[in-house]
C-alpha cells in the first residue's frame, strides 16, 4: 500500500551518535589543519625564500623578513578563517542536537520511475505514494545501492533551532524497490522537474505528459 506520512519525534540514540561524532570529527579536523599548514608553509615559503635569494640582489635580512612576514600572515588567515568555519559547523550541529527533534518523512510505495542523471545533480526518483499523488526525491545521498530505492523508508531530517537542515538520513525499512522504468536525460531535460521532496498529483504512467504541464 502507498503512503506518504509526515511526523515528528526525538532523535534516536544513534542520531544523537552520529551527529556528535561529526561535532567531534570537526575539532580533529582543525588539529590536522594546524599541523598540515605548519609542515606546508614552512616549505613552500623556503622554497620562496632560497628562489629570491638566488636570484635577488636584495640583501638576506630583508628578503628572510619579507618572506617570513608573508608566511606568517597567510598562515594565519587560513588557520583563523578554517577556525571559524568549524566553529560556525559546530555551533549548528550543537544546536541541532540540543533541540532534539526529527522531522521524518515515511514513504511506502511498489510503484517508481527513475530519471537520468544530469551533470552530477544526483540520482531522481519519482514514488507513486498514493493513488493520484507522485513524490520527487533527488540529491547525490539518493544513488542506488543495496537497499534503495525501497519499498519502505523513512527520510529522518534534523533541524537547527533557526530551520537549517543540519542533517538527513535515510532509513531503509523493505526491500529493494526497481524502477519500472527510466526516464532518459534528453527527455528530462525538456520536463519542469519538481525540487526535492516536492508532490505533484497524477500517476507514473503519465509523468512526462504532468511535468510538461506544469
Amino acid at each position: 500500500m502507498a503512503v506518504f506520512e509526515e511526523y515528528q519525534r526525538p532523535l534516536t540514540a544513534a542520531e544523537h551518535r552520529s551527529i556528535q561524532l561529526k561535532i567531534s570529527a570537526l575539532e580533529k579536523g582543525w588539529k590536522s589543519s594546524v599541523r598540515r599548514c605548519l609542515l606546508v608553509y614552512p616549505i613552500l615559503f623556503g622554497a620562496l625564500w632560497a628562489l629570491t635569494i638566488c636570484t635577488s640582489d636584495a640583501p638576506w635580512p630583508m628578503v628572510t623578513a619579507f618572506w617570513l612576514g608573508v608566511g606568517i600572515l597567510m598562515a594565519t588567515w587560513t588557520l583563523v578563517g578554517e577556525k571559524l568555519r568549524r566553529r560556525q559547523s559546530g555551533a549548528w550541529l550543537a544546536d541541532a542536537l540540543s533541540r532534539n527533534l526529527a522531522d521524518v518523512i515515511r514513504v511506502s510505495s511498489e510503484e517508481l520511475v527513475e530519471f537520468e542523471e544530469i551533470d552530477d545533480e544526483g540520482a531522481c526518483y519519482a514514488f507513486q505514494v498514493s493513488d493520484n499523488e507522485i513524490l520527487f526525491i533527488e540529491g547525490q545521498e539518493f544513488y542506488s545501492s543495496a537497499k534503495f530505492p525501497n519499498t519502505n523508508f523513512e527520510i529522518v531530517r534534523i533541524f537547527d533551532s533557526r530551520g537549517s537542515l543540519a542533517e538527513e538520513f535515510i532509513r531503509k525499512i523493505g526491500i529493494k524497490l526497481k524502477a519500472s522504468r527510466q526516464v532518459s536525460a534528453e527527455v528530462k531535460r525538456r520536463l519542469r522537474m519538481p525540487e526535492h521532496l516536492a508532490r505533484v498529483r497524477g500517476r507514473l504512467q503519465d509523468l512526462e505528459q504532468i511535468l510538461i504541464r506544469q
